[in-house]
């Protein structure tokens, strides 16, 4: 199976567990603290998969990034979670930063 599947297939994971571990908030709600441990632990393994094969530096950059994205609108979608202008800037700075480290490591 190709890396990137497992990349891929380990952000979903991770960020399928996050929120759930919000939502439990500190084990509260017990079932879904563990249906959110369970996501991320299923995250880590497919991370160890996918970096079997992909560059851990590439990897890791595009995993905070695509991660800083959609928790970010998670959060903002689901917790109340308040965007500002300086918060979406520096998201972008962010991956700004992922994409060019992306196309330096394919030259």
């Amino acid at each position: 199976m190709s890396g990137w599947i497992y990349f891929y297939a380990g952000i979903a994971f991770s960020m399928l567990g996050s929120p759930l571990l919000k939502y439990s908030n500190g084990f509260e709600k017990p079932v879904y603290g563990i249906i959110g441990s369970s996501s991320l632990i299923l995250a880590t393994f497919l991370w160890g998969m996918s970096i079997r094969t992909l560059p851990l530096g590439t990897a890791y950059v595009l995993w905070s990034a695509i991660s800083t994205i959609i928790l970010a609108l998670v959060g903002y979608m689901f917790f109340d979670e308040q965007f500002s202008a300086l918060k979406i800037f520096f998201m972008l700075v962010i991956v700004s930063g992922c994409i060019g480290l992306k196309l330096v490591t394919e030259r």
